[in-house]
């Protein structure tokens, strides 16, 4: 994601999009504090009882993962797959459901303390960076994934 935008905010993802089982959980560490936002959305937050549309469900989007790229929704179960830098809508819906996450409420996630984890729900949350602050060009993020499961 940082390859295709650089120091620029990044789109609201799913990290892992383009593998056929994306992470479940995401956890960031930051060892100092900085200025640059976490921007999050949660399928669970603000009273949403059904977290995605229909047309997120039947959309087809093309995942690229290099030779093992394959078709999948945005939404699947209890699971999404977001990622504008390698999935492409492949209908309609799939151009909806894009319109759709890209439009999202979010918050953010202020890095201001120093040794602050942050850890985010992979299947029901989308994260992304905001833009660089002047003075966190240098800044450090470490990030761990972690599958619980094959469900």
């Amino acid at each position: 994601m940082s390859a295709q935008y650089g120091v620029n905010a990044q789109p609201l993802h799913t990290d892992g999009a383009h593998l056929r089982v994306p992470p479940d959980v995401v956890v960031l560490a930051a060892a100092e504090p900085n200025n640059t936002a976490t921007i999050l959305w949660s399928a669970t937050s603000g009273g949403i009882s059904d977290w995605h549309p229909e047309f997120a469900q039947f959309g087809i989007f093309t995942v690229r993962n290099g030779r093992d790229s394959f078709l999948a929704p945005a939404a699947e179960g209890a699971r999404m797959r977001v990622d504008p830098v390698c999935m492409s809508p492949a209908d309609g819906y799939a151009r909806q459901a894009e319109e759709y996450f890209q439009a999202l409420p979010t918050i953010s996630h202020q890095w201001s303390s120093p040794d602050t984890l942050l850890v985010i729900n992979n299947r029901l949350c989308l994260h992304a960076r905001g833009a660089i602050a002047a003075g966190d060009e240098d800044r450090t993020l470490e990030r761990l994934t972690f599958r619980w499961s094959q469900i």
